[in-house]
């Protein structure tokens, strides 16, 4: 057998990870991305001596002003250099000499001043997964795929869909178009608003964005809104309303109206685009197959054309059942400290390499609204938006659980010891959409196959942590491609895994174990679907 290894990564990306994550000053950088040939560190952020500042409130002083330089050789090769710092640099517990080259390796943890220095990070090579959402990577992927592709793995309309699917995970930076943001309702073309007369209900214009096209659509309904809110929250009043545009039963909406009258149109299209990028995140959560699904609903605007000033309200289908508040934007979890809120949140810091962290989570169930987006510029998503300084106070609070583990980016240094929330079955596959092994059913009561090229033995069913209805399911698609010679076509892999109910993905394709001749085998197959070497 030969390994594809087209999507085998480079040693090309680099950072430093934040030891102490619960107990340092929140003002503190918990991850610094090593993506420039000569990375510059000092006590503030300056264009002529530090371009990542790592100063401590608590230790002032530790830090110099160009304390010390990571740079990228060839090969993978990484190094850090003492700037002739006041305090100096220590990898693994030892100073290094000033103004000479030391080697780093995956692991080294360095500590910048003295043994009192809060300011302690792993070096860490490569530990971002597949899907992080760089565009670096994307590019690598998207030349792989042209590369599978020539070999015969896709046809047309296969490789139409995974390009897609590559160019969706875009850099974070092209995911929102800030300057494309409406100032206001006239900013966006549509139908016009004569186009229906008011029958003891009222005109307006519904306002809804396309993340995908970072495009804004206007439409004419007409809808009933009650005169008096329901409920006020500190910035807006809400008011029940139906959208007769849609059938009975689908039509109950929640209106939003902003207290301030002064506020700016500006803003509600904000909120509606960072939910926009909250709900891609739920889809890519989703991706993972965690024990819990999450969506965000889908929110617009309106605007009312038949009031003084033609008011805008954000809108959004009315969720009932009991509406909780999980975490907020500055560190804060609920009492419950439910396992899938705080792993979703977790979730869009790595799944953007640290440039975005969705917070603020509620609603009802794992259906959420009126997110908070932090971004590590700290530009858009509107005032709540805190930068660094929101991400580091929910990492300062937040306890890894048992779906952060399942989804693979467990690394926060704080876990959580009582762990009564949702949690995986037994043998349950981030990848792999219904591979637990039945609830209540020991793998020890898992009856082999027997006979041709579908043999599976007692003990390797034990290894694949699969119930014979299971391996049942995976032989019938299986023979659907083969004709019942135990071997598949490789360019016939995606259409199994699409019967099967799993979208593989490029990184995927590249570990699958391929013979001489271009098959692959039952067994390779199965070890390959669940993710055995």
């Amino acid at each position: 057998f030969r390994q594809v290894s087209l999507f085998a990564m480079d040693d090309d990306y680099a950072e430093l990870c934040l030891v102490d994550q619960t107990n340092t000053d929140p003002g503190i950088p918990r991850t610094i991305p090593c993506n420039v040939p000569a990375l510059r560190l000092g006590r503030v952020e300056h264009k002529e001596y530090a371009d990542v500042g790592i100063k401590s409130s608590k230790f002032e002083p530790m830090v110099s002003r160009k304390h010390a330089t990571i740079k990228k050789g060839g090969r993978g090769v990484w190094a850090i250099i003492d700037n002739k710092s006041t305090n100096g640099v220590m990898i693994n517990g030892s100073r290094i000499p000033a103004e000479v080259a030391t080697p780093l390796k995956d692991g080294d943890v360095i500590t910048f001043g003295t043994e009192q220095s809060d300011l302690v990070y792993t070096f860490e090579v490569n530990r971002r997964r597949a899907g992080s959402g760089r565009q670096d990577k994307v590019d690598a992927d998207m030349q792989k795929l042209k590369l599978l592709a020539a070999e015969g793995w896709f046809n047309k309309e296969e490789l139409q869909s995974e390009r897609q699917a590559i160019l969706d995970k875009g850099a974070p930076a092209k995911w929102m178009a800030w300057d494309k943001t409406p100032r206001k309702t006239t900013d966006i073309g549509g139908m016009n608003g004569q186009m229906i007369r008011n029958q003891r209900m009222e005109r307006a214009f519904k306002y809804l964005y396309n993340f995908k096209k970072k495009q804004w659509t206007r439409s004419v309904i007409m809808i009933s809104m009650e005169d008096k809110p329901f409920d006020k929250g500190a910035m807006r009043a809400c008011y029940r309303m139906t959208d007769w545009s849609l059938p009975e039963g689908e039509n109950d909406y929640v209106a939003k109206n902003a207290k301030d009258s002064d506020e700016p149109q500006h803003t509600y299209f904000v909120d509606i685009e960072m939910q926009a990028l909250c709900q891609y995140f739920a889809e890519e959560f989703n991706a993972k197959n965690p024990p819990k699904r999450v969506e965000f609903v889908d929110a617009g605007l309106i605007e009312c054309l038949e009031r003084p000033g033609n008011p805008v309200f954000a809108i959004e289908p009315f969720m009932k059942g009991k509406y909780i508040k999980h975490n907020n934007n500055w560190g804060f979890v609920s009492p419950e400290d439910r396992n899938t809120p705080q792993a979703f949140s977790h979730f869009s810091y790595t799944h953007s390499s640290g440039f975005y962290l969705v917070c603020d989570i509620q609603g009802v169930g794992d259906r959420y609204t009126d997110p908070q987006v932090h971004s590590k510029d700290q530009k858009g998503f509107g005032k709540g938006n805190m930068g660094l300084q929101g991400i580091n106070r929910f990492f300062a609070t937040h306890e890894c659980n048992s779906v952060c583990i399942h989804l693979g980016i467990d690394t926060n240094r704080k876990k959580k010891v009582m762990d009564k929330g949702t949690k995986p079955p037994p043998g349950f596959s981030a990848n792999r959409p219904g591979s637990a092994s039945p609830p209540g059913r020991p793998p020890s009561a898992l009856r082999p196959s027997t006979g041709g090229p579908y043999s599976v033995s007692e003990e390797e069913m034990l290894d694949f942590l699969l119930s014979r209805q299971q391996l049942d399911n995976i032989i019938q698609k299986f023979k659907k491609y083969d004709g019942g010679s135990g071997f598949l076509a490789k360019n016939d892999l995606v259409a199994l895994c699409r019967d099967l109910e799993h979208k593989m993905t490029p990184e995927e394709v590249g570990r699958v174990q391929v013979n001489a001749d271009g098959r692959i085998s039952f067994k390779g197959f199965l070890r390959w679907w669940r993710g055995l070497p």
